[in-house]
């Protein structure tokens, strides 16, 4: 054990013979990892340039007011000089606007709106197109609830003016029901006016016709009374011929009385005849109208019925017309203006994250972590152990008595410490400047952080053993820690890899550091919650050990 700590002791003592070598080893990784926590320091876009084109006459001073707090808006006449601005990065994002933006009394706002964006600067444009597309959204949806809340509006008076029009079908229906009841009356009384006058009417008519009858048959004995007058008149004109030198006066007078009661009689027959005929035409005359009265009570009494049917048939229909407007009424009664944020959005939606409160620096800070550790793990141990393989005391070192592990186990102990101390430092600095709560989980943090440093300086110390020149050696371990990098989720996501390198890169040490580091930060998870990720990066960390303990013993022996 005495023997190990001297070489951890010789090595460090090598490594800060002197100033420049410890500000490299402790200073450049802590202004490192400053420069980095602020760049991922912002929060808010800042000193965009975005082209506006438009036709004449659009409404743009509210979009400019809004855009104005990260972007300065530039007007551009055609949108060709926008994008040829874009394409010299004069400008990040470019918008073509048509339509009318603006909210009026009686139209509806309706416009297209174009983006051009610059997807060689990806992130960029992205971060710019999500700020816009929230403004476009907002006013959109802004716009959208004041339509519809005049379309609601308008339907809320249709529904008062309907309202006024179901009570006036209400008033017609209580009208037509009088009307109903007035007739029903009305009918019932033609009703028994016909059934007092229709036996009086049919009495008269018989006696109308009986009238005939006697009419006929006095004046057929008028007829033969008149042919036996006129026999009479003939008779005493013959007789007074006869007797004319032989008749008395008293004969003569008895004749003429008879020639005057006989003209008398006829000229009364023919009076009594004239009158009869005149009473007859009389009679007519009132049958005629009679039978018109009889027929208008008759019409009167089936149109009353025909009348009432109808209304009873149109007060059915009104009544289901009623019914069912009230029933609409119900239903469109439900709807208010204030159901238009409703109709606009019908699923409101709202999204909560897994960590309230945190800032980019903070979210960074597990994958800045694990890079840090494996670059400078990396590239430390490899340099050590390379400057310890070089060294020309090391052959003297192996071929004393001394177990060859000795020295390995000094390079890892010392690398071990060098790496401690800069994460240390990086620890620090993420519990006072990044507001990290790193002091509460270093009883998780520390056995994972010790399993990656192991593993890579494992690696580091068997890429030197392996190479056969310095600059083969440092340039091969970039290249591995670069691999590592880039073969993870600190670059891209892994969901959109293919699936056989998605498959591969969950079993990347640094993916499973990273997701260890996330969980044990911002999510207080124990390590008996991380057990699988810890096992595995335990597994690499004694493969590693074994294959170094391998090629160290072989490289020693082949050196000797």
């Amino acid at each position: 054990m005495n023997k190990i700590i001297y070489e951890v002791y010789k090595n460090i003592k090598i490594l800060f013979r002197n100033w420049s070598s410890l500000a490299l080893i402790i200073l450049a990784p802590l202004f490192l990892i400053l420069m980095v926590g602020y760049s991922f320091s912002g929060e808010t876009l800042h000193d965009v340039n975005i082209g506006l084109v438009t036709e004449a006459g659009t409404e743009v001073s509210e979009l400019i007011g809004n855009l104005s707090s990260f972007a300065k808006v530039n007007s551009y006449e055609k949108i060709d000089d926008c994008i040829l601005s874009m394409a010299l990065e004069k400008t990040h994002l470019c918008l073509e606007m048509k339509g009318n933006f603006k909210t009026g009394e009686d139209e509806i706002p309706t416009g297209e709106v174009t983006f051009y964006y610059d997807n060689r600067k990806k992130t960029s444009s992205l971060l710019i197109l999500s700020e816009i597309k929230d403004y476009f959204g907002l006013t959109s949806e802004r716009i959208s609830l004041i339509s519809t809340t005049k379309i609601i509006d308008n339907i809320q008076n249709l529904l008062t003016f309907l309202n006024d029009r179901i009570e006036d079908i209400d008033n017609v229906k209580y009208e037509a029901e009088s009307i109903k009841q007035n007739l029903t009356l009305r009918r019932a009384e033609l009703i028994k006016i016909n059934e007092s006058f229709t036996p009086k009417y049919n009495l008269i008519k018989n006696l109308q016709l009986s009238m005939h009858n006697y009419t006929d048959t006095i004046s057929n004995d008028t007829k033969q009374m008149t042919i036996s007058i006129y026999t009479v008149l003939a008779v005493t004109s013959e007789l007074k011929s006869l007797l004319n030198t032989s008749m008395t006066p008293a004969l003569s007078l008895a004749i003429s009385n008879l020639e005057y009661s006989v003209i008398k009689l006829q000229n009364t027959s023919n009076t009594s005849i004239n009158n009869m005929n005149s009473f007859i035409e009389e009679v007519d005359s009132t049958v005629i109208e009679l039978d018109a009265i009889n027929s208008y009570l008759n019409n009167e009494i089936y149109r009353t019925d025909e009348t009432i049917i109808l209304i009873d048939s149109s007060l059915a229909k009104i009544t289901n017309i009623s019914i069912e407007a009230k029933d609409k009424m119900g239903d469109l009664s439900k709807i208010d203006p204030s159901l238009a944020s409703k109709l606009i959005r019908p699923i409101t939606q709202s999204f909560t994250t897994l960590i309230n409160n945190v800032s980019n620096v903070q979210l960074a800070f597990p994958i800045l972590l694990t890079t840090v550790i494996v670059f400078i793990t990396l590239l430390f141990s490899n340099i050590i152990s390379l400057s310890e393989l070089r060294d020309k005391a090391y052959i003297r070192n192996i071929l004393a008595p001394v177990n060859d592990l000795v020295y390995t186990s000094g390079l890892i102990l010392t690398n071990f410490l060098i790496i401690a101390l800069q994460v240390t430092v990086l620890m620090f600095v993420a519990e006072m400047k990044f507001g990290l709560s790193i002091i509460s989980h270093l009883s998780s943090l520390i056995p994972v952080m010790i399993l990656l440093v192991l593993m890579f300086t494992f690696l580091g110390m068997l890429i030197a053993y392996m190479s056969k020149s310095t600059e083969t050696s440092i340039l091969l371990t970039t290249f591995i820690a670069l691999g590592f990098f880039m073969f993870s989720d600190s670059l891209n996501a892994l969901e959109i890899m293919p699936k056989i390198a998605y498959h591969i890169a969950s079993f990347n040490p640094v993916v499973l550091v990273n997701s260890m580091f996330r969980k044990i930060i911002f999510s207080d998870v124990v390590l008996s919650q991380i057990s699988r990720e810890l096992m595995i990066l335990g597994l690499y960390t004694i493969a590693m050990a074994l294959i170094l303990v391998i090629i160290s013993k072989k490289k020693n022996s082949e050196r000797i």
